[in-house]
């Protein structure tokens, strides 16, 4: 019988930040990463940490067994990738090989004079169903800053993507994209061959991370049916791949003309089975047919946007690789015209493959099954920007989304935080009591604290995180109040 899995896309922009060097002359961009999504099983494996609570393990890694981290280099026809393997098997050579592979494919299809790195680790998780992590770090430039032609002001792209047109290394060092898989799941196929039908092919499972890490990832999100952007460091500012987010007419969903943020407008789009991908490349490329994104009628995090609708195209044909679900025996190892084209209009030079694929003449075929607009209303061309209601409570205000435990928060603008907190604003509608608990990566729940106040009042709390010995990483912080919760991302540096 052949199972099915869900490859998550970006659900949460977990950020870490990276110092920028004054010596990089005109160009001095805000960098942070990772932006991290969490690809597992659907069906009988378990949902993501952060919305269900779950019995967990403790994340185990033998130094003995894995030795030491393994720096190799894939130096393709149009770029070289650096990948830092830690915790991989010495015994089992054939895993590390397995991930090469999908490397050394990336490696002959994005141009870089720059080395692309990863961090690439092997490590059994909490929830042994889990299958990985993976997503860039990210850079944008402020109005008035030199930029590279194409880019625009107050927009994150993927840092080997800055990089790459810069000519230089913006954060050397640092890795441009980091990935986690799971040692503890039992189904993994690491072989040149197919894999088995009750296997999941470890290959194309990287290939797909790895298009993430390269840009194929947004910022746009609903919740409760309002569409708003996910918070980058304190901002709601969009990613690269929102620059080509659009409605069955064409018309951005960046508009706030038309889409509002937030707004239940903009959360229809995201949610009506409507939203498409369109650019220039990916205009010639399917002969100006729209590139139906998943956005399933229930916002699905992790699946939903983030990836070319499932129904749309067939499992393990060119296309498919950047659905959000994956069938055990699959393998696909080219990433699809498609995939090729939204890197190419979010500003990545091609090569190999992706460069014969873009060069066909004959256009891709999308069947959507009749007209794009079928069956969509029209958002009012005059919307007003309702604000998110609800009758429990409200989180108006998060920030900052990175901590260092050892050194006060101070932006460029804005307020500044002391070192090891974080601050929100609560709205207690019809609710006097809102836990507030904080977990880790794996889900692990490592601190919970109730909050209350009068009804249809405001709060604004401080919350201090010196006290709990806090490992560096990302953790996820859920705010819940009778049916209803809101979960936001958080990064601690020491």
């Amino acid at each position: 019988m052949v199972s099915h899995f869900r490859l998550l896309a970006p659900v949460l922009a977990l950020l870490l930040t990276v110092p920028v060097n004054p010596a990089w002359g005109q160009y001095s961009p805000t960098l942070t990463g990772p932006v991290l999504h969490h690809p597992h099983g659907d069906g009988t494996v378990h949902a993501h940490p952060h919305t269900e609570r779950h019995s967990h393990r403790e994340s185990r890694r033998s130094t003995e067994l894995t030795g030491p981290p393994v720096v190799v280099e894939a130096r393709g026809a149009t770029a070289v990738f650096l990948v830092t393997y830690v915790g991989f098997p010495r015994e089992a050579p054939e895993v590390q090989e397995a991930f090469q592979r999908a490397v050394d494919l990336w490696a002959d299809l994005v141009v870089s004079d720059e080395p692309i790195r990863v961090n690439a680790n092997w490590v059994a998780f909490d929830n042994e169903n889990t299958l990985g992590a993976a997503g860039p770090f990210i850079a944008k430039f402020n109005p008035g800053e030199s930029r590279p032609d194409g880019f625009e002001a107050d927009v994150w792209y993927p840092l080997a993507l800055v990089n790459a047109r810069l000519g230089r290394d913006l954060a050397p060092g640092s890795p441009d994209i980091e990935a986690e898989f799971n040692s503890a799941f039992e189904r993994w196929h690491f072989g040149l061959g197919p894999p088995g039908d009750n296997q999941f092919d470890f290959t194309t499972v990287v290939l797909h991370e790895l298009a993430h890490g390269l840009g194929f990832i947004g910022a746009l999100t609903a919740e409760d049916g309002v569409g708003t952007l996910v918070p980058t460091q304190g901002n709601r500012e969009p990613f690269a791949f929102d620059l080509l987010a659009q409605d069955c007419e064409g018309n951005s969903a960046l508009d706030e003309s038309r889409y509002p943020r937030p707004s239940n407008t903009l959360g229809s789009l995201l949610t009506g089975r409507a939203l498409y991908l369109g650019g220039p490349t990916l205009d010639t490329t399917t002969g100006l047919n729209p590139a139906p994104l998943y956005a399933p009628a229930d916002w699905n995090p992790g699946s939903s946007y983030s990836h070319l609708n499932e129904s749309t195209f067939e499992p393990s044909t060119q296309q498919s690789l950047m659905t959000p679900f994956f069938s055990s025996g699959e393998r696909i190892l080219s990433p699809g015209a498609l995939t090729c084209a939204v890197l190419a209009d979010m500003g990545w030079a091609l090569g190999g493959e992706c460069n014969r694929l873009l060069n066909v003449q004959s256009p891709v075929v999308i069947d959507i099954g009749g007209d794009a607009c079928a069956g969509v209303t029209p958002p009012n061309p005059n919307p007003t920007q309702p604000t998110p209601t609800t009758d429990s409570f409200r989180l108006d205000d998060f920030w900052p989304t990175v901590v260092s435990l050892s050194a006060p928060f101070v932006p460029r603008t804005g307020r500044s935080a002391p070192a090891g907190v974080f601050y929100f604003d609560l709205y207690f509608g019809t609710v006097t009591d809102i836990r507030v608990d904080v977990y880790n990566l794996q889900g692990r729940l490592v601190t919970a604290r109730l909050f209350t106040a009068p009804e249809d009042t405001e709060q604004e709390v401080e919350f201090d995180l010196r006290s709990l010995n806090l490992s560096a990483g990302p953790y996820f912080v859920a705010f819940t109040a009778r049916d209803r919760r809101v979960t936001e991302k958080l990064i601690v540096i020491r």
